[in-house]
């Protein structure tokens, strides 16, 4: 039976209509596109910071984990490897570019258009920002290092804002990174900064993920060959942080697994303090998630036992560390190709000595338990911590009872505070103050003498001209009133000079004690110790004014009688020229008083501020390393071996 054609053209669209619209279902309910930009830099800009080792590692490394998360092509590396790091990672090393401000700019209005894109489909991307390099803090604000240039604090603001309708992820690992968070304030401000920071209170779809050490610094190991913030973050982003196995890896179970990680670091400067928000400042937010589109092989670790993990690459460079709790399973993400050993060892029990096992992963072995794994040799046993401060990294398990111990803990705080005054910053304002006492006792006593010594000039010609017969009448009254009053007025200057309280030695006495105070203690005493400088200085600016403004006054006193005397027909010739030398000489010195002289403190208190907001922060210890390794000949066609020897001391 023929059909009508107005129920076929019915039918027709019914069907056209169910097709686009299952189609953009689909769109919408896939997964979101997530894109990497990735800049790492080992050069430092200036002398005072001796060049970095392992930022170019850490950038593949990133590079490595966001290829298995999220598709190589989606992944944008800046960095400049040394000889020994191409070697270790051949493919980045053809592949990335220099870590400067144009190409960083560049990749990001590339990833802005991509996540343009994504919006017009329906869909809102995810954006991973890796920064890692020297940072610091200037007047204007915190930065990091690249190749040719500072990334301040207030140009990632203005690209943050280019990304506003994409979930961005801030991984910084570098010295000072919280100033790349909030904006530079004077005083205190720069000290103690409590609530959260202001670019995420800009930029509710930014999360962040920060970390330094109470000095204000982050750190590498050779160990590692990578800097130690940069490592535990990969790890527990590769799934040693996930204690609830859902594949997602939030940023509160990322922080608790850095915390659990560095909680038996011996020296508390190398113990990291971490920042970890989420977008919307929601700590629970996902920052990984191992989806459809991951590459990555599931090696499943099983509840039973406590065990320390330990995976390597056939090169023997650390993927990542796990210790994980009895009761806690896991699910680790290694890349899909290449061959890896896995080092695992478990306590002892009872009696028994710990024991230690080497697997293999080979390179085409897919997901699998870690059970099933092969024995191999061990043969890693010379890759001893020896004696390094950061020997115990991972030596305590993490698993679910150190999540809930963590979110017990942090859930008493909306925001933690920040304290950035370091011991150096003490040490720094101690050595300025110390020496600016030493001067001002002698600065002092100098002013005061002088103006002391100009009074008894006064009183001493107001004596002279009293014992002078020839003066007679109002000449005599002038002249008696100006000398002595000149005198009087200086005689006081001296003595206000000469009294003025030693508020700078308590204070001198209050910083030395912070030395050994707390990172609050430090930071609330040295926000302090500034205003009282500060209002120190103000006062000492006063006395100045005041001294010269009155030795001003008495100078021109002194020269009214000289004057007077010039203009008579007087015969004490003498009496009238020293009035009138007197009178012009103090003039003269009020005149240096009021426009060019500062009192030691004064200068002090400039030079101190000029050399806090411009100065890098140096290095607390020795740092030195040996590599060898091939370089590129002049002629840039064959290696020749190379051993270069870097360090601050």
């Amino acid at each position: 039976m023929p059909i009508p054609a107005g129920h076929l053209v019915t039918a027709f669209t019914a069907l056209v209509t169910v097709s686009v619209t299952t189609s953009a279902a689909g769109a919408r309910g896939g997964e979101s596109p997530a894109f990497a930009v990735i800049a790492t830099n080992n050069r430092s800009l200036t002398l005072a910071r001796p060049d970095l080792h392992y930022a170019d590692d850490d950038g593949a490394k990133y590079a490595e984990l966001f290829s298995d998360l999220l598709g190589r092509r989606n992944v944008t590396l800046l960095t400049r490897f040394d000889a020994g790091s191409r070697l270790l990672f051949p493919s980045w090393a053809a592949t990335a570019r220099a870590p400067t401000l144009a190409r960083f700019e560049a990749a990001i209005d590339e990833t802005a258009q991509r996540v343009i894109a994504a919006r017009r489909e329906g869909k809102t991307a995810e954006v991973y920002l890796v920064l890692a390099g020297h940072g610091d803090v200037a007047e204007t604000g915190g930065f990091i290092e690249l190749a040719d240039g500072p990334l301040t604090a207030s140009r990632l603001d203005a690209i943050l804002a280019r990304l506003k309708t994409a979930r961005v992820h801030l991984l910084l690992d570098s010295c000072n990174s919280w100033f790349m968070l909030n904006a530079r304030k004077p005083g205190g401000k720069r000290w103690v900064s409590e609530g959260a920071p202001t670019l995420l209170k800009s930029y509710p779809n930014v999360g962040a993920l920060i970390s330094t050490s109470s000095e204000g610094a982050t750190y590498e190991w050779s160990q590692l060959q990578s800097g130690i913030f940069s490592y535990v973050v990969r790890s527990g982003l590769r799934g040693a942080a996930d204690v609830d196995l859902n594949g997602r890896v939030t940023y509160s179970e990322l922080a608790a697994f850095i915390r659990t990680a560095n909680s038996t670091l011996v020296n508390p400067l190398y113990r990291p303090k971490v920042y970890a928000r989420g977008p919307s400042n929601l700590a629970r937010n996902t920052v990984a998630v191992w989806g459809k589109r991951s590459a990555a092989r599931a090696i499943t670790v099983s509840s039973s036992g406590e065990r320390r993990l330990t995976i390597r690459d056939n090169n023997g460079v650390r993927l990542l560390d796990a210790h994980k709790e009895g009761g806690t399973a896991l699910t680790l993400h290694l890349p899909k190709r290449g061959r890896y050993t896995v080092e695992e060892t478990r306590p002892a029990a009872g009696n028994k000595r710990p024991t230690r096992r080497v697997k293999v992963l080979g390179a085409d072995t897919p997901s699998g338990d870690l059970e099933a794994l092969p024995l191999t040799q061990d043969a890693s046993r010379a890759r001893g911590t020896g004696g390094s401060a950061f020997g115990r990294l991972f030596a305590r398990p993490h698993g679910r009872r150190a999540y809930t111990r963590y979110l017990a803990e942090t859930s008493k705080r909306q925001e933690p505070a920040h304290y950035s005054a370091t011991i150096r910053d003490v040490a720094r304002l101690q050595h300025h103050l110390q020496t600016a006492v030493a001067l001002e006792r002698d600065g002092n006593t100098y002013v005061g003498l002088l103006s002391v010594g100009g009074s008894l000039s006064g009183l001493g010609l107001g004596t002279a001209l009293a014992l002078d017969r020839n003066l007679t009448g109002s000449r005599r009254g002038v002249a008696l009133a100006t000398s002595f009053g000149a005198g009087t007025l200086m005689l006081a200057s001296g003595m206000a000079t000469l009294l003025t309280a030693k508020e700078s030695d308590r204070l001198l006495t209050e910083i030395q004690e912070l030395s050994a105070a707390t990172d609050k203690q430090r930071a609330h005493g040295m926000a302090a110790a500034e205003a009282r400088l500060e209002a120190l200085v103000e006062r000492y600016a006063a006395v100045r004014l005041v001294n010269g403004g009155l030795m001003a006054g008495g100078g021109a006193l002194m020269l009214i009688p000289g004057v007077m005397g010039l203009t008579s027909a007087s015969d004490d010739d003498a009496t009238t020229a020293s009035s009138f030398v007197a009178g012009v000489g103090l003039v003269a010195m009020a005149v240096y008083l009021l426009t060019e002289y500062r009192f030691p403190m004064e200068r002090t208190w400039e030079l101190y501020l000029r050399q806090r907001d411009t100065d890098p922060r140096p290095s607390d210890a020795a740092d030195a390393s040996v590599k060898i390794g091939p370089s590129v000949s002049a002629s840039g066609q064959e290696p020749t071996p190379t051993v270069g020897v870097h360090g601050s001391f």
